[in-house]
C-alpha cells in the first residue's frame, strides 16, 4: 500500500511524466494516436508528441513525403527504431526515403549519446548549395552528438556541400555497425567531420562512396579526430581522378585505426603537415573480398558480405552458401571485442565491417574445432567429453543442434578427426 501510495504521488509532481513509445507506420491507421495498433503515418507526428525518454519506433516500409524528412527533435533526448534494431532484414525494409527533396535528420540543440537512432536504413536524402547549410544531406550535426547504430546510408547526396551521408561540427557522434554505400558530396563523400569534432566509428563499412574533390570515404578538417575500429574503409573515389584523398582526407586533424582494413594505394591519403595518420595494431591494407563490388552498378546491387570458403549469407537464396576463397577480414577484428553473437564456426574473434560481431557474420573454421587450433584433435574431444549427457551449456559444442550433448554429437565430431586447416 505504502509503494502503491508513493507511485501516486511520484506521477503526480508537475514535471515528471514515464517514458512512453510511439509508433509509426507508413501505412498509417484510420484514427491514430501513436499506439501500436493505430499508429501515425509518418515519422513527424510521432516527434509531435514525444518526448525526453521517449522511443519512436519505426514499422516496416518506406517512409516518404512530406512529415518524413528535415527531422529535427528540438534538443529532446529520444529513441527513434526500428521495430527490431538488430535484425538485418527488419534494417532494409524500415526506410526513410525523402526521394531527393529533402535531408534525413537535423540535430543542432545539444542531443548528446543518450540520443539514439538504431535500425533504420536512410536513402536518397538531398541537400545543395540552396541550403544553409548545405552540408550532411542523411544527418546533419552541429553540436550535437548523437548514438547511430544499425543503419545503413545510401545514396544520400550532399550536392552542394560536405558529408553525403552525414556532416559534424562541435560533435561527438558515435557510429556502431553501419554501412556507408554509394553517398555522394563535394568534399567526404560519405562523412565529412569538421570543427573540433571527435568521431568513433566501429564495425562501419565504408565503400563506394565519391567526393568531387576530397575525401572520397571521409574528410577530417579544422582541429577534429576520427577513431575507426573494426572497420573497412575501401573502394571509395573522387571525381576528380587526379588529385589525391581517394579514401581519407586530413586537414589540420587525425585519424586513428586498429583492426581495421584501409585501402592504401598512393592516391588513397591525403594529409598536410598539420594532420597526424595511425596506425596501430591490427590494420590491414587488403581486398575485402566482397561478395559483390562493382563501381558501376547501383548501390542496391552491391553485396558487403565477406566472402568465405567456411560459408557466408547469401542474400538471394536466404542461405549459407561457400565460396571459393576467404576474405581477410574474417577472424581479424580486436581481440577484446565480443564475438559470440557470431554464427560457429569461427576463430572466436569478431570480423570486420559491418556485419562482423552479428549472427550474420561470416564463417571461418571447422565446428568440431572448439579450441580453434586448426586441428580437431584430442584437446577438443576432452570438451565435448567434458559435456557429455549435459543439457546445452555450449552452443558451440552442440554439433547437431538439439540442445543436448549426446551420441549424435559424438558422430558429427567423429567425421571431423584430425580435420586440420
Amino acid at each position: 500500500m505504502i509503494k502503491l501510495i508513493c507511485a501516486v504521488l511520484f506521477l503526480s509532481i508537475p514535471g515528471v511524466s514515464m517514458a512512453a513509445d510511439w509508433y509509426a507506420d507508413p501505412a498509417g491507421s484510420d484514427d491514430p494516436n501513436g499506439s501500436s495498433e493505430s499508429p501515425f503515418a509518418t515519422i513527424q507526428e510521432a516527434l509531435d508528441e514525444a518526448q525526453s525518454g521517449d522511443r519512436i519506433i519505426l514499422k516496416p516500409g518506406v517512409y516518404t513525403g512530406p512529415g518524413n524528412s528535415n527531422l529535427n527533435p528540438g534538443g529532446r533526448i529520444l529513441t527513434i527504431q526500428s521495430i527490431r534494431p538488430e535484425d538485418f532484414d527488419i534494417i532494409e525494409t524500415t526506410v526513410i526515403d525523402p526521394n531527393g527533396l529533402g535531408r534525413g535528420f537535423v540535430f543542432q540543440t545539444n542531443e548528446d549519446p543518450n540520443f539514439i537512432l538504431s535500425g533504420i536504413t536512410i536513402r536518397n536524402t538531398w541537400s545543395d548549395q540552396n541550403d544553409d547549410p548545405p552540408h550532411g544531406s542523411a544527418v546533419f550535426c552541429s553540436g550535437a552528438s548523437p548514438t547511430i547504430r544499425y543503419c545503413i546510408f545510401q545514396n544520400c547526396d550532399a550536392d552542394g556541400g560536405w558529408g553525403g551521408a552525414f556532416y559534424g561540427e562541435f560533435s561527438r557522434a558515435a557510429f556502431e555497425h553501419c554501412l556507408f554505400i554509394g553517398n555522394k558530396a563535394r568534399y567526404g563523400g560519405a562523412l565529412a567531420v569538421n570543427l573540433d569534432s571527435q568521431i568513433t566509428l566501429d564495425h562501419c563499412t565504408i565503400s563506394g562512396n565519391t567526393a568531387w574533390f576530397n575525401g572520397g570515404g571521409l574528410i577530417c578538417d579544422f582541429d577534429s579526430t576520427v577513431t575507426i575500429t573494426n572497420s573497412i574503409l575501401y573502394f571509395n573515389r573522387l571525381q576528380e581522378t587526379q588529385r589525391k584523398g581517394w579514401q581519407v582526407s586530413l586537414r589540420s586533424s587525425s585519424l586513428t585505426a586498429s583492426f581495421s582494413d584501409i585501402s592504401n594505394l598512393p592516391d588513397d591519403l591525403e594529409a598536410d603537415s598539420k594532420s597526424l595518420l595511425i596506425y596501430r595494431e591490427g590494420v590491414i591494407h587488403a581486398d575485402p573480398n566482397f561478395v559483390f563490388y562493382d563501381p558501376a552498378a547501383s548501390p542496391e546491387q552491391l553485396d558487403l558480405h565477406l566472402k568465405s570458403r567456411y560459408g557466408r549469407w547469401d542474400r538471394s537464396s536466404s542461405s549459407w552458401i561457400q565460396d571459393s576463397v576467404t576474405s581477410p577480414c574474417i577472424d581479424a577484428g580486436d581481440p577484446n571485442s565480443v564475438w559470440t553473437a557470431e554464427p560457429w564456426p569461427n576463430g572466436k574473434r569478431v570480423n570486420m565491417g559491418f556485419y562482423g560481431g552479428t549472427y550474420r557474420s561470416s564463417m571461418y573454421g571447422n565446428p568440431a574445432d572448439f579450441t580453434v587450433n586448426g586441428i580437431v584433435d584430442l584437446d577438443d574431444f576432452s570438451e565435448l567429453a567434458d559435456l557429455w549427457l549435459s543439457d546445452l551449456l555450449s552452443g558451440i559444442h552442440d554439433l547437431d543442434g538439439d540442445r543436448r550433448i549426446d551420441l549424435s554429437d559424438f558422430y558429427l565430431f567423429s567425421r571431423q578427426w584430425l580435420w586440420t586447416n
